[in-house]
Parts: C-alpha cells; sequence; structure tokens
C-alpha cells in the first residue's frame, strides 16, 4: 500500500502499521499471562519485526516514486546537477539495506561472544550515560517501530513529505551502520583481549 497506493491507500497503509506496532507490543504480555510464551513464538515475533525493517524503507522509497509529492523539489535543492526521482528507491533500498546489516552485525556479535561468562556479567553491556547516551537513545528511537519511526511516517504520509523522509531516513540509517561496525569491531576486538588475558590467568 505504501509502495503503490495513492494518497488514501498511503494513510491507509500507515494506519496498518501502527496497528502492528501496538499488537507488536502486547502480543509478549499476552503470551505470558496466558502461559503460552514460546521460543517459537519469541522467533515469530523477531520475524515480523525484521520484515518491517527489510521492506519500510525501500517501499516508501517506491512509492514517493510512483507519486512524486512537491517536498522532492525541497531536497533537489541541495543538489546542482539535480535528482531523478528514481534515486528515492535507492534511498529507500538503501536505508533498508543499511538497518538489515546493522542488525545482523549486533547477532553476529552476540553469538560470538554470548557463551563467554564476561558476556552475561555484562561486560560489553556497559553504556555511559550522559551526553553521548542521550543522543544514542535519540537515534534508536528513530529508527525503532516501537518508538518515534511510526509516529513521523504516518506525519510525513499525511502531509506529502515521503521524499524529506526517505532522504532523512536514509542518512540517519548510514550513520547508525557506521557506529555499529566500529562499535563492536572496537568491542570485540577489547572482549577478546580480556578472555585471552584472564585465560592465561586462570
Amino acid at each position: 500500500m505504501l509502495a503503490f497506493g495513492n494518497y488514501t491507500f498511503r494513510i491507509a497503509g500507515v494506519l496498518l502499521l501502527n496497528f502492528w506496532i501496538i499488537l507488536d507490543c502486547i502480543d509478549g504480555n499476552i503470551a505470558r499471562y496466558q502461559k503460552s510464551s514460546s521460543r517459537y513464538g519469541e522467533f515469530l515475533d523477531a520475524l515480523s519485526g525484521y520484515f518491517i525493517n527489510a521492506f519500510l524503507f525501500l517501499s516508501v522509497g517506491i512509492g514517493a516514486f510512483s507519486y512524486p509529492e512537491p517536498s522532492f523539489k525541497v531536497i533537489n535543492r541541495f543538489f546542482s546537477s539535480g535528482l531523478n526521482e528514481s534515486f528515492l528507491i535507492i534511498l529507500g533500498a538503501w536505508a533498508s539495506l543499511a538497518i538489515i546489516l546493522s542488525r545482523l552485525i549486533f547477532h553476529k556479535f552476540q553469538n560470538t561472544f554470548h557463551q563467554t561468562q564476561s558476556f552475561r556479567e555484562g561486560f560489553i553491556g556497559k553504556s555511559s550515560k550522559g551526553f553521548i547516551f542521550v543522543i544514542y537513545i535519540l537515534i534508536h528511537n528513530l529508527l525503532s517501530p516501537s518508538g518515534f519511526l511510526m509516529p513521523i511516517l504516518f506525519l510525513a504520509a499525511f502531509f506529502k513529505l515521503l521524499s524529506l523522509f526517505i532522504f532523512f531516513y536514509s542518512l540517519v540509517s548510514s550513520v547508525i551502520l557506521i557506529i555499529a561496525i566500529f562499535k563492536f569491531i572496537l568491542k570485540s576486538r577489547k572482549l577478546d583481549k580480556y578472555l585471552k588475558i584472564n585465560k592465561r590467568l586462570i
């Protein structure tokens, strides 16, 4: 609906996505209350989130290309050569790819070190409070479907600003990917050295 629908279908698609996030936030509570939670349910819950991350931005990019908006002219002012609307599809695909790749890096890091005692004790989970932590929380909420992402998407669809939305989120997802690469490379190196030192001491 976001990719190939007109204005009405776009709004309907965004409302359905917001309905999905409400269900996504309560399904775990219902399962725990009914004592029916399982690893299978946990897997399906994560799977739905991956589908959203994989196709949301791509769909918005295709939609912004299929039904061009005046907001695209605002973006074009920053490029002297001028951009074709098809560039929005590339931005959408890149944003989706960057988010999925960031998650893959994080999960590979978890799978590599989760058996170690230092991981379980929170060695790699510590985060400093302060300005950097606030920035991290802000960016996380900008990209999280359960954060600011869905309300911002609704406003962008309602006011016909999807071109600006996809341009902004392609930049944000790029920043997240760069941070994820360097953060987990440095953490894995630090944790690996920590484990080797402790192994020698033992």
